[in-house]
């Protein structure tokens, strides 16, 4: 077993996180324990105790970091955009690309159901949400306070059609590539 003066206490929380993130991305939320983080980086289950109060607090971190790739790869896609007004379906598109790609962590961030979050959790969600607001302002008609709510309405269209993707359930109830949804919902709400 290692020795806690092995690591200095943020070195020691990133090794934690950084072995939970590897698990759950092989195998699932479902599959990752106190004891497998604690086999794999040679710490007793103890230990991970003194950089984290529980298991439920690892996932908690867990789940911020997804959220925080999540927003860079967003906010990376919209800075790629050489036409504003393509900005939402770009951001759309690397939206589903990072599902598929993270789609075990991706998960984590829909089976969160804490009775309240942490405000640097809630802060991350809100900064993904002024993201997508951003990219679809360009192409925007209508007031701010329409655009609040069709950011909160793409956000949930998004999650719907990654949820459908992600299970394989698109093919069951259209014809329609998830591309072709995605593009389609986009357009209506940019026109509307």
């Amino acid at each position: 077993m290692g020795r806690r003066y092995d690591h200095t206490p943020d070195a020691l929380r990133n090794l934690i996180l950084d072995t939970a993130e590897a698990i759950v991305e092989k195998k699932g939320l479902q599959c990752l324990t106190a004891r497998k983080i604690g086999t794999k980086i040679g710490y007793s289950v103890g230990t991970l105790y003194h950089s984290f109060k529980n298991l439920d607090d690892i996932k908690v971190h867990l789940r911020h970091r997804t959220l925080e790739a999540l927003l860079e790869t967003l906010e990376t896609a919209r800075r790629a955009t050489t036409k504003p007004e393509e900005a939402p379906f770009t951001m759309g598109h690397a939206y589903l690309q990072f599902v598929r790609k993270h789609s075990n962590a991706w998960r984590t961030i829909l089976e969160s159901r804490l009775e309240e979050y942490p405000d640097w959790y809630l802060k991350t969600i809100q900064s993904i949400l002024s993201c997508v607001k951003e990219g679809l302002r360009p192409s925007w008609k209508k007031s701010d306070s329409e655009l609040d709510k069709m950011v909160v309405m793409t956000w949930a269209a998004l999650q719907g059609l990654a949820v459908l993707s992600d299970y394989r359930k698109i093919t069951l109830t259209s014809a329609y590539s998830e591309s072709e949804l995605l593009e389609s919902f986009l357009k209506a709400i940019i026109s509307s």
